[in-house]
């Protein structure tokens, strides 16, 4: 079956053993044909679980590849797989157990070389598919700060202050979170290089077992030895966020001067370390019409991972100007060209509706909106909320998880109950789930002329 992907973002070190971390998640560290990657297998239930692999690609399986994704990570060879397996299953006969095993294991192979993005027997068809039987997302985004340098009239955050948890309390709630099955952390903000114990939090996540990031405007990453140490306490990838290649220009948008330089050094002292770096720069009118030289620029600094985003319509992006999906398109298909002539890898994050630009046909991957179910996020006072964006509360840090994932709202969002009537209809929509609802709420997607409320 084919495999969809929920591309997120890579791990950097290399793997140990199999590590058993609770009921939940088993941790590997590569080895053989599994060198210099980290593997997080988590088992939702007897028929179904998800291999994460460099925090960056899922597969979701059914129950038999669990077992056998297990004891081929855990380096066992068919024999000793079909050993163990003839304790847990009857009348298996060794030859197909050697034949399931040396196909799975040739399959994972070739994907995590990227020979192939299908997993022909193991994958489900698509990561939401089946999601209100899942127990919990694979992602969580902390907010730890909504404190920032910069003042970006486009930025998604609301303009609010929000008590900031104590250092011990998010150790708590880090330990919550992979006691419900999450195996991947992301600070951000606000800039969560401004919160004085987020060194301490990466390490607790480490000890755990958690893979971390980190979402920044890159200006605190060029301290000295500031970044050395976050990535020598456990920091696995950054994303930093490009305003635009134009001092001027990111400064502005930033609201101050300075934010270029600082950023670009943070740019720079990333790509220095043992670390997977990308970038983020939103795609609206202010930035169009030189987004490709911003592209090129990061190219020239080093940058492989480049990322672009649209609007979101949530905080002062509600009233910020967007773009039509026609130069949207247009705009994409020149940053393909660039990728493709420097070796670089485009990526775009906004979920859109198929029927006005397809990811697909661009070849940048299947993009859905994915909050309360693979992702959720955490406000700087513990609140839990559908994505880093969506600020509707459901419920509180170290609570009742079972009652935040199954709150009303986040059912609504998982069902795509928040699709307009055209989409129900389309062949489509469980690829597309209608796009973000953000957008939809506010009336728009990039922009309202091709678009209107449901």
């Amino acid at each position: 079956m084919c495999l969809r992907l929920c591309m997120c973002l890579c791990g950097r070190r290399s793997l140990m053993n199999a590590k058993k971390v609770g009921s939940k998640t088993m941790v590997f560290r590569g080895q053989g044909e599994f060198k210099g990657h980290r593997f997080h297998l988590r088992i939702d239930s007897e028929q179904k679980g998800v291999l994460i692999i460099d925090a960056s690609r899922l597969i979701f399986l059914n129950g038999t590849a669990v077992d056998y994704a297990a004891h081929i990570l855990a380096g066992d060879d068919a024999v000793k797989t079909y050993k163990a397996l003839g304790k847990k299953y009857r009348k298996l006969k060794k030859q197909e157990v050697t034949d399931d095993y040396n196909s799975v294991k040739s399959q994972l192979v070739n994907y995590i070389a990227g020979n192939t993005d299908i997993i022909e027997t193991v994958g489900q068809e698509s990561p939401l598919m089946g999601a209100d039987e899942l127990p919990s997302p694979y992602r969580m985004d902390i907010a730890l700060t909504y404190r920032c340098q910069n003042r970006c009239g486009h930025c998604y955050n609301e303009t609010k202050e929000k008590p900031e948890t104590d250092v011990e309390t998010w150790k708590k709630t880090l330990e919550w979170l992979w006691g419900v099955g999450i195996p991947h952390i992301v600070f951000t903000g606000g800039e969560p290089t401004l919160y004085e114990g987020l060194k301490k939090l990466i390490s607790k996540s480490e000890e755990l077992g958690q893979i971390t990031g980190l979402i920044t405007n890159g200006r605190n990453l060029a301290r000295p030895d500031y970044l050395k140490e976050l990535v020598n306490t456990g920091l696995d990838h950054v994303q930093i966020t490009m305003l635009s290649h134009l001092e001027s220009q990111h400064d502005e948008l930033a609201g101050g001067k300075g934010a270029w330089k600082e950023t670009v050094a943070g740019i720079k002292a990333a790509l220095a370390e043992d670390l997977y770096v990308s970038t983020n720069t939103t795609i609206m009118k202010g930035t169009l019409a030189d987004i490709t030289e911003t592209m090129e620029f990061l190219i020239f600094l080093g940058v492989k991972n480049i990322a672009f985003n649209a609007l979101i319509r949530s905080g002062q992006g509600k009233s910020t100007e967007g773009i039509t999906f026609d130069e949207l398109a247009a705009a994409l298909e020149k940053l393909r060209r660039i990728a493709a002539e420097h070796d670089a890898n485009l990526i775009w994050y906004a979920p859109t509706p198929y029927c006005e630009f397809n990811p697909v046909n661009y070849g940048l991957g299947i993009k859905q909106c994915t909050a309360c179910s693979i992702n959720m996020a955490m406000e700087p006072d513990g609140t839990v909320i559908p994505c880093q964006s969506y600020y509707q509360p459901l419920g509180k840090a170290l609570g009742d998880w079972d009652k935040i994932w199954n709150n009303e709202l986040c059912k609504r969002i998982r069902e795509r109950k928040y699709m307009p009537e055209k989409c129900k209809n389309c062949g489509m929509w469980q690829l597309c789930g209608g796009g973000c609802p953000l957008s939809i709420e506010h009336g728009d997607y990039l922009c309202g002329d091709r678009f209107s409320n449901p």
